[in-house]
């Protein structure tokens, strides 16, 4: 506890003392004249109410003191429309206040007590006497985080009382406390018992005991009873060392339970360890066939493995619960050595499942092997495509998506894609028209009591389906669909409104993707553009340095409907064609990747390669539409080609073949930048689904790679 915080504490307690002596001159007055307390309860309502508010706001429930004072006042206000005080009633009154005064006494005085802990030098002597073991008194309590109404009892139960529930007394209505006598120097574990369900405080110590139910624990000292706060002020690692208390009646019982597991783990056999072994040494360089029989020894390993650490770990627990130190030490050398081995498994699996697709046998369905979960020891797996073939883009993943797969279950219902099939299979899924929903659709208007809203109509779809197979989100301000969603999640689609074209550019939006080439030409390979006509054409222009954007505003002549115009080796503008004077410019981002850009990736479901956040670095950039200087000589450049597989889609429209290239990465991490992939991963994957760096990003990712500064790839904005 700090010294401010002492301060504060020691300041509330005085002006807590202050008002418990102004109460008890009230109940001296009472004695003389019932007129004589009503006024003086007046009095001491306006001064409790207060510190109250105070005490809420700062003590979160573990201050007993001010809901002490709480119940008083609420008692007192029951006095307030009472017209006649019997004899009686004052006795009651009295005796009642005396209980409350006397609980504050003890609690104020434990407080009293944590102060002077303060001046107590933490030697050796100290952690002797905090270990003495002596029946202390020792109080336990629960805070609600809601108010739980008379009816609502709530229990106690710990290995003090051997887990068999005691009632609580009632402080307030989320206020609950329990006294007892128990041996000082342990640490004593417990849980609550509200409404037949077990709970525990969130405002206290917890954990998890040797039967990995939650609980909360108190050190109870031979120093004071009022351990809470007293604990704060002992060095930490001398409180470590008091040992669990394991209530005589149950050691028996423990010291079984542990035997068990010892012969659990005697029994559990596995002749797989050399193999492994032998097959971490390289599994990269295997073949195909190799590396899926690989991947089906290391889940068969890993189950093993999982299988001792689980057990290892009760081990431990019941060691640490008996104060068994020898057991402690051998079991926790054995978790060191089997959590290393399902660290290095758990890496390989990551890598040979990394990118593939899996075919059900049954159904015929494919799935992304999206990750494994170490912890259970299965594959997950989401589906590609919905019941009618179209692209999910769901990115949260929904449970009807996802299959858990153990390894017994996934060897015998599906099959890994071969790398020549899964060439196949993702050409197919980007290249396919048919895996994106293209609708026709009108707008119907729906004026609301002040506003209005707008309802999609669809017209037509391709490939032709049932009108009412998906819902559509309208964007409200232009009519745009903003997202397509079916019985499996959201679905790539594009959408043509009928007969209707923007009239304005400030709807309309772009991201650009552009990289230099030779210095004085322009590449841009990739546009998003949220057009929503069926027919879209681009052209682009070079501006010498007397031109300006107002002298390509005349489309006339031109087959295009859109201009990008370029200068300086930068987007310029763009400009779209709305038909005679009534032409325009796009809001746009230019993001600009040349060969050696560095980029993060953020997981999303339409690339499926890393459950986190990718690190790559730009190797090839193909070539889109040239923006070239009518003073150049070079009329055509040579065309680059993808060096390597594609992953993942756009998840917006492609306005056309030109502008929708992928580019080719070497991934450099996969883990939210904490190590470096030790395998060169070459891959190529939408330049859409690259981003800057937040600010977090850019200082690890300067740090990993031991870079002079990050090179941001956005370059213009005119949004």
């Amino acid at each position: 506890m700090s010294e401010e915080n002492n301060a504060q504490l020691l300041e509330k307690i005085d002006t807590q003392r202050n008002q418990v002596d102004e109460l008890t001159s009230g109940y001296s007055s009472l004695q003389n004249s019932i007129e004589v307390l009503k006024r003086e309860n007046e009095k001491l309502k306006k001064k409790l109410a207060f510190a109250q508010r105070k005490a809420l706001q700062q003590t979160k429930g573990k201050n007993i003191l001010s809901y002490t004072l709480e119940v008083l006042q609420q008692h007192n206000e029951e006095t307030k429309n009472e017209d006649i005080l019997v004899e009686e009633q004052q006795k009651s009154l009295q005796v009642e206040s005396q209980k409350r005064l006397v609980f504050y006494v003890k609690i104020n005085q434990q407080f009293q007590d944590d102060q002077d802990m303060e001046d107590l030098s933490q030697d050796v002597q100290d952690t002797t006497s905090i270990m003495q073991q002596k029946m202390v008194n020792a109080q336990f309590a629960y805070y609600s985080d809601s108010p739980l109404s008379l009816d609502q009892p709530v229990y106690i139960q710990g290995e003090f009382n051997k887990w068999k529930p005691a009632l609580m007394e009632r402080l307030a209505n989320q206020i609950f406390y329990y006294d007892t006598k128990l041996l000082s120097g342990y640490r004593y574990r417990f849980n609550f018992k509200v409404d037949d369900k077990i709970t525990t405080d969130c405002h206290q110590n917890s954990e998890q005991d040797q039967d990995n139910q939650d609980v909360n624990f108190n050190y109870i000292l031979s120093t004071s009873a009022y351990n809470q706060n007293e604990e704060s002020k002992i060095d930490p690692q001398i409180l470590q060392k008091l040992p669990i208390f394991v209530h005589p009646d149950l050691i028996s019982k423990r010291e079984e339970e542990l035997k068990q597991f010892q012969l659990n783990v005697a029994q559990l056999q596995d002749d797989t360890s050399q193999a492994v072994n032998e097959a971490l040494q390289d599994y990269s360089k295997e073949s195909e066939n190799q590396k899926i029989e690989i991947l089906s020894l290391f889940l068969k390993r890993n189950r093993f493995v999982l299988s001792k650490l689980i057990l290892l770990r009760k081990i431990r627990k019941h060691g640490q619960a008996l104060s068994n130190d020898d057991i402690v030490q051998s079991s926790s050398e054995q978790i060191t050595i089997f959590d290393e081995e399902n660290q290095r498994i758990t890496k390989a699996i990551k890598y040979l499942i990394r990118g593939k697709i899996a075919k059900s046998l049954e159904h015929s369905l494919y799935y992304y092997i999206n990750s494994y979960r170490s912890d259970t020891n299965e594959l997950v797996l989401i589906r590609v495509y919905d019941n009618n073939g179209i692209l999910l883009i769901d990115n949260q993943a929904s449970e009807k998506n996802i299959i858990n797969a153990s390894e017994s279950i996934f060897f015998e219902s599906y099959q890994i894609l071969f790398k020549e099939e899964e060439l196949k299979f993702r050409h197919d899924l980007i290249h396919n028209k048919d895996h994106t929903l293209r609708l026709r659709y009108d707008v119907k208007m729906i004026p609301l009591e002040e506003f209005y809203t707008l309802e999609c109509i669809p017209l037509e779809t391709q490939p032709q389906l049932p009108l009412d197979s998906y819902q559509y989100q309208l964007e409200v301000y232009n009519g745009r669909v903003q997202t397509a969603l079916g019985d499996q999640g959201k679905i790539k689609f594009e959408a043509y409104r009928d007969n209707f074209n923007y009239d304005s550019g400030n709807s309309r939006w772009a991201f650009i993707y552009t990289n230099e080439i030779q210095g004085n030409i322009l590449n841009i390979f990739h546009i998003h553009l949220n057009e929503i006509t069926e027919n879209v054409s681009f052209e682009a222009h070079y501006l010498n340095e007397n031109q300006i954007i107002d002298d390509f505003t005349d489309f006339t002549g031109s087959s295009a409907n859109y201009r990008i115009l370029v200068k300086n080796q930068r987007i310029h503008g763009l400009l779209f064609n709305c038909g005679s004077n009534n032409n325009g410019q796009v809001n746009f981002v230019e993001y600009r990747l040349n060969p050696g850009s560095l980029a993060n990736v953020d997981y999303s479901n339409t690339l499926q390669y890393s459950t986190e956040n990718m690190l790559v670095k730009v190797v090839n950039v193909p070539i889109g539409i040239l923006a070239i200087p009518a003073s150049n000589d070079i009329v055509q450049y040579p065309q680059s080609q993808l060096q390597h597989n594609s992953y993942g889609f756009c998840s917006e429209r492609c306005l056309n073949q030109s502008l929708g290239r992928f580019l080719d990465v070497k991934v450099i991490s996969v883990d939210n930048d904490e190590t470096l992939l030790d395998n060169e991963e070459n891959i190529a994957i939408p330049p859409c689904l690259m981003n800057d760096a937040m600010y977090d990003k850019k200082e690890r990712y300067i740090a990993l790679l031991k870079l002079d500064q990050w090179t941001p790839i956005e370059l213009e904005k005119n949004f």
